[in-house]
């Protein structure tokens, strides 16, 4: 079948946006010649999509009135849609898809999210129905989504997908703005700049601020490391109650002051990425850097992506308590990033009430 214009929902904000990049690259890779269209929502998303190389264009939803809801449908009606693709966690866009005119329709009937059967509205209408893995990550699912798109529709896929979420394609005017901030702020070139965003909307996937500061200061201590902090405008308050204990040679915030395709690139600049399992940890992979990253092992099965580093460590909290990992074992692992041959990283030894995955 020729599909001229699809369309794919994907609502989610940064983190879920980054693991469904190689969906995308994917269906860029087997339908070269169509006009792909993401819907999005979260403005997180929107940006991250906004950088995407395999998609044409972006729709926006801009809030949840009625009047939105038919502004978009009309948009579909007039683009004559060919294909309607709706990604894991959007259950009710088929509804969408119909009174938007689309003729082909593919969608998960029901999928597992958080412990919960989620079922699609107007199930009937789904032409191309493949069936959600509980076990396999969101990335896995994404894939399995296209690929049987794909499949069904006649489109022979030989090659296995890569599952490795990539983000590489900056905004012109990123690279120099942040090469400036490095150069003026990373005092030599032995120096280790790390950086974190340690604060997450997910309360319940936050470190203690009290570890991180002890680690920041062990790490500037014994690693001439420096620290950069980043987040939102909200994590303003939570960083200038960190930097309180640095002074400006050892530690900056920038949380609310930088773009995500900035911030982006600053990860891509540093040696270092820490923090939970979030938005910025998925983009410290997607852009190649070495990471500590925690986990909750609930979140573990549908969110780990394949690494793009090496040097990656992730630590998943067995007991689902991030908070309980100790400082002293999350500074180990640093060390084996920053320093693989040193003898201090070789003798100790991470403590086992959690599990560590390396690249």
């Amino acid at each position: 079948m020729n599909f001229k214009q699809v369309v794919v929902s994907r609502l989610q904000n940064i983190g879920d946006m980054i693991v469904f990049l190689p969906a995308l690259k994917r269906l860029r890779e087997n339908l070269p010649d169509a006009r792909i269209t993401l819907l999005c929502k979260h403005a997180g998303g929107v940006e991250i999509a906004g950088q995407c190389p395999w998609i044409d264009d972006i729709i926006i939803i801009r809030n949840r009135s009625l009047r939105e809801k038919l502004r978009i449908i009309y948009k579909f009606r007039k683009m004559h849609i060919d294909l309607f693709i709706v990604s894991p966690q959007d259950q009710g866009k088929v509804p969408w898809a119909v009174m938007g005119g689309a003729k082909k329709i593919a969608a998960f009937p029901d999928i597992w999210d958080k412990g919960v059967v989620k079922r699609e509205k107007w199930r009937w209408c789904i032409n191309i129905s493949p069936v959600f893995d509980r076990k396999k990550t969101e990335t896995e699912n994404s894939l399995r989504l296209i690929d049987t798109v794909l499949e069904t529709s006649g489109i022979k896929v030989e090659s296995q997908p890569d599952m490795r979420p990539v983000y590489d394609n900056f905004k012109l005017g990123t690279p120099a703005k942040i090469n400036e901030l490095l150069g003026k702020f990373k005092k030599n070139s032995e120096t280790s700049i790390i950086v974190s965003s340690v604060i997450s909307k997910g309360t319940s996937k936050n470190w203690h601020v009290e570890n991180y500061i002890s680690l920041f200061k062990r790490l500037i201590s014994n690693n001439n490391a420096q620290i950069i902090l980043i987040g939102v405008e909200s994590d303003k308050d939570k960083n200038d109650e960190i930097i309180k204990y640095f002074n400006p040679t050892e530690m900056i915030t920038f949380a609310g002051k930088f773009s995500i395709d900035e911030s982006a690139y600053l990860i891509k600049k540093a040696d270092l990425y820490i923090g939970t399992d979030s938005g910025p940890a998925h983009i410290a992979n997607a852009v190649g850097t070495p990471s500590v990253v925690f986990f909750k092992k609930e979140n573990v099965a549908r969110w780990l992506t394949p690494r793009n580093n090496e040097k990656n460590v992730v630590i998943i909290a067995e007991n689902n308590d991030i908070k309980s990992i100790p400082e002293e074992d999350v500074f180990c692992a640093c060390l084996k990033i920053l320093l693989p041959y040193s003898p201090e990283s070789d003798l100790k030894m991470l403590k086992q009430d959690y599990v560590v995955i390396t690249a």
